[in-house]
């Protein structure tokens, strides 16, 4: 369920995105393989969004970089499979 506390996040050709938690979102391709997740982080210069990885090994998400846009944050997770 999308709320006024997580917005939208634009609409990819190359991928879907699904609302998974307030600010966090899941990025799959096409063929439903996970790519990882945006999450939206409060700073006190605003909001930034960070792409994220599972990393099977350590059973925990990898922080890939964060990015005012979530376009950028979504490119991020799109060069790095």
């Amino acid at each position: 369920m999308i709320t006024m506390d997580t917005p939208e996040l634009p609409a990819l050709a190359w991928a879907r995105v699904q609302v998974v938690g307030r600010g966090r979102w899941r990025v799959t391709d096409r063929s439903g393989r996970v790519l990882g997740h945006v999450h939206r982080v409060a700073t006190d210069r605003g909001w930034r969004y960070a792409a994220e990885r599972f990393h099977l090994a350590s059973r925990s998400f990898r922080r890939l970089g964060e990015f005012w846009t979530p376009d950028e944050a979504l490119e991020c997770l799109r060069y790095q499979r």
